[in-house]
């Protein structure tokens, strides 16, 4: 009845491949044994509605995101409901960013930083060398997400993350805040901005939704154990129902990895890329910092900033068994989602220094519910619920959207709601809205 096999350490749970028995036998578990909580999002409030600043809004993805030019036109915030240009029609100047789906949020928050003060990516010389990858990645001096000013003092922005976006404004915060020493102290005479620590933030709020910041128990086993295969199968089935032959860049140029030959069939180039990063770069990937080791160190070095104002919302998809605790999917939650939801409601690995227990069961899909309103392990950050006052410098934690799994917060492929809860355009204007309303 379990998709999982226990390991020879017997101390974790390997991840079974995604395949389609796999999907069907656990939606079979979901409708025959387990009853789904209904679908909720009580816990919306409503953001105030005097606008006190008018900072752009960027929208920022996470782990296996997509560019706007990619995927067909099929856009990874909203899907064919783009929510980049409907938050514009309601006033918010928004931007959307394309980083690497697969990189360490080092790497993420270089091109973040990049796209956004229009400039070349510069991933640091004292980075590039112990992960042995080019300094230096793309120009973006006349990048679609450049905002002017934000270097010279005269502009800040608004960040709307999802999922692994959460750990990569973090760190671009943390860097823009307090720079980085080990880049200060490689002496180049072109030293980035973004590492000299000279107190230049300009992020003047964040947002985090499924925010990843202790990490993914399934990018987390990914790392422990080098299997690739259910993230691959995923992420081939997604792009199919795009079209089967859609444009997805994996933004890895760093590390000198050959993009997708002509002709090249789709899963050859993820099983080629992906094994070959994961084995060679081991420390400077996506999987490593979703790890809850890896998670746990980035906590570690990228706390609150006083002046800036956070946000979060937590979600999930799953319930829990009568019988033995175990989570498995709610009734409704995405078909590619389906099976992760129950490897993660009863993955444990306690051989790590931050254990992965029974707390990380409940989830949406990709991120465990625990870690979504801040971060946790290795982390002096503060959480407070929202009671309708917003403070800053600590997390104001907005609640937790029952029965939304991790796709249906960036609005794609909602199976499970009615048309008026599936229009997930009200929600983000509500949280570009909160955002704005924090005066300057």
């Amino acid at each position: 009845m379990t998709p999982c096999t226990k390991t020879s350490s017997g101390s974790s749970y390997r991840f079974s491949k995604f395949n389609k028995q796999i999907a069907a036998a656990t939606l079979c578990i979901c409708i025959t044994t387990v009853t789904s909580q209904s679908v909720s999002a009580a816990n919306d409030h409503t953001a105030p509605e005097t606008r006190k600043n008018d900072y752009p809004t960027v929208l920022l993805h996470g782990f296996f995101g997509w560019g706007r030019d990619e995927m067909q036109g099929f856009k990874h915030f909203g899907g064919f409901n783009d929510i980049q240009e409907s938050l514009k029609a309601h006033g918010y100047h928004t931007v959307t960013p394309a980083v690497g789906p697969l990189s360490s949020n080092w790497d993420r928050a270089c091109e973040l930083y990049a796209q956004l003060t229009g400039s070349i990516v510069d991933y640091g010389a004292a980075h590039a060398k112990a992960h042995r990858h080019a300094r230096f990645g793309p120009d973006y001096r006349n990048h679609e997400a450049y905002i002017p000013g934000l270097n010279e003092g005269n502009q800040k922005v608004n960040i709307l993350a999802h999922s692994q976006g959460a750990q990569t404004a973090r760190l671009l915060i943390a860097l823009l805040e307090n720079g980085n020493q080990d880049e200060i102290n490689s002496g180049v005479s072109d030293l980035s901005p973004l590492f000299s620590g000279e107190g230049r933030n300009w992020v003047h709020a964040l947002t985090t939704l499924a925010g990843a910041h202790d990490g993914s128990p399934l990018a987390h086993n990914a790392n422990k154990n080098k299997d690739l295969n259910n993230i691959i199968e995923m992420l081939v089935n997604v792009v199919n129902i795009m079209g089967g032959d859609a444009v997805f860049d994996l933004k890895l140029d760093q590390f000198g990895l050959a993009p997708r030959a002509e002709g090249e069939n789709l899963r050859d180039y993820l099983d080629r890329s992906l094994n070959s990063f994961l084995d060679e770069h081991s420390t400077d990937t996506a999987f490593y910092d979703l790890s809850s080791d890896g998670a746990a160190r980035l906590n570690g070095k990228t706390n609150a900033v006083d002046s800036v104002y956070y946000f979060s919302w937590a979600n999930e998809s799953s319930t829990p068994s009568w019988f033995t605790g175990k989570h498995y999917p709610e009734l409704g939650t995405n078909l590619f989602l389906v099976p992760m939801v129950s490897q993660i409601g009863q993955y444990q690995d306690t051989e790590s220094d931050y254990p992965i227990t029974e707390s990380w069961w409940e989830n949406d899909g990709i991120t465990s519910t625990r870690g979504m309103p801040g971060p946790i392990n290795n982390s002096i950050d503060t959480v407070v619920p929202y009671s309708g006052t917003i403070y800053k410098g600590v997390w104001n934690f907005m609640g937790t959207r029952h029965g939304y799994d991790h796709w249906d917060m960036i609005g794609l492929l909602d199976i499970k709601h009615s048309p008026a809860q599936n229009d997930i355009i009200p929600f983000y204007v509500n949280a570009a809205q909160f955002m704005a309303s924090t005066p300057e």
